[in-house]
């Protein structure tokens, strides 16, 4: 993107909304300032909202035979935020600021951006849907409660909760949520965005639901997300509604997608690995043996956990340390997953959800797994 462009995009968000929404703390498990907030701005815009009985918000504006839908979560894994918040503007870029402790301190814009644009869009698009979740950073638990009879009329479901700038996710986590068609058909390489794979989310969560329709997940201009040093490009985010809108604008139909795995589930973390047997034959077809195992693997716990380790590594104690942590570090960290999770969940698999989070190995006292 031009830099002329870039300046004239940040000068178009809404920097009113944007602050109001980072100043609506919402650790998981306490949505419901931000989800109030939410439902009076979209019934302003003649929306109607349902909430179900998890806390998740459904929007319909308009009526039409089909629908462009588009989907964030609502709470943040910031746990504290002091009176003395208050949100910094400097050129493009708006960060969380401490007075009191005269320290930086994280915004939300994991996934308040998503919500910034599904907001805006509202405003703009005569016919849409769009949810949002509740729960999403502790294991996706809203959109697997989610109502799915909601996307029977949707013509895609667009995720807007990535960090950076230019990741249209197609596969998140070995689950694929459209092919590269549905990428060209976006028209999302003309504002700088490339097709990739991305980690665990919510639509991901939707296709293991059984969405038969595309999805992807949209960069949508925050960065250092999971700690203090949060920040948001203005000029990013903005380029995230202008793709959002022209999507919504452009495609008319319903594009049909059955969801796929591209590899067995979890797998990526590591599972199958370190025991001297491979997952795939020599067809490179996934074994049968391999096949169970993925039956046994608790789906739900995988998911947990690594929501939950994310949020623990990349706080201000680990973030600069990750490739350094000693044993007894290790050892705090799984204690702090079980503490969160509730249960004494293995070490092995903590350990591999965090080789496959940073592609390094967790140090960890191994007299026990348990």
């Amino acid at each position: 993107m031009k830099t002329n462009n870039r300046k004239q995009n940040a000068k178009k968000v809404d920097l009113s909304l944007l602050e109001t929404l980072y100043n609506l703390h919402s650790p998981s498990g306490e949505e419901g300032d931000i989800q109030a907030y939410c439902i009076e701005y979209a019934q302003l815009t003649g929306a109607n909202v349902t909430v179900d009985e998890v806390g998740n918000v459904y929007i319909t504006r308009g009526n039409a035979a089909t629908f462009p839908c588009f989907v964030a979560h609502m709470d943040e894994v910031h746990q504290t935020r002091t009176k003395n918040f208050k949100t910094q503007t400097v050129g493009n870029t708006i960060f969380g600021y401490d007075f009191g402790t005269e320290s930086f301190t994280g915004i939300g814009a994991d996934d308040k951006n998503g919500i910034y644009v599904i907001l805006k869009m509202l405003e703009e698009v005569k016919e849409m849907k769009a949810v949002l979740f509740v729960q999403e950073e502790v294991g996706c638990i809203g959109s697997r409660a989610a109502d799915m009879e909601f996307f029977n009329n949707c013509r895609f479901v667009i995720q807007i909760d990535r960090k950076g700038n230019k990741d249209f996710i197609t596969e998140a986590a070995g689950q694929e949520l459209c092919t590269g068609d549905f990428y060209d058909l976006s028209g999302a390489i003309k504002y700088g965005y490339t097709a990739t794979t991305g980690a665990m989310t919510d639509v991901m969560q939707l296709k293991e639901n059984g969405l038969k329709i595309a999805a992807c997940n949209l960069s949508v201009g925050y960065y250092n997300p999971h700690t203090d040093n949060e920040n948001t490009n203005l000029a990013d985010l903005q380029n995230c509604f202008n793709l959002c809108l022209h999507i919504a604008e452009t495609i008319k139909t319903i594009q049909p997608h059955q969801p796929k795995r591209t590899t067995p589930k979890y797998y990526g973390y590591g599972y199958g690995y370190g025991n001297g047997k491979s997952v795939f034959n020599s067809n490179n077809n996934i074994t049968p043996e391999a096949e169970e195992e993925e039956e046994r693997i608790n789906d739900l716990e995988q998911q947990e956990v690594e929501s939950i380790l994310e949020s623990i590594i990349y706080s201000d104690e680990y973030i600069d340390r990750l490739f350094y942590l000693t044993t007894k570090e290790g050892d705090q960290i799984i204690k702090q997953v079980r503490k969160v999770i509730g249960y004494n969940v293995s070490k092995t698999t903590i350990a591999n959800v965090f080789y496959y989070l940073i592609g390094y190995q967790l140090y960890y006292t191994k007299t026990d797994n348990k």
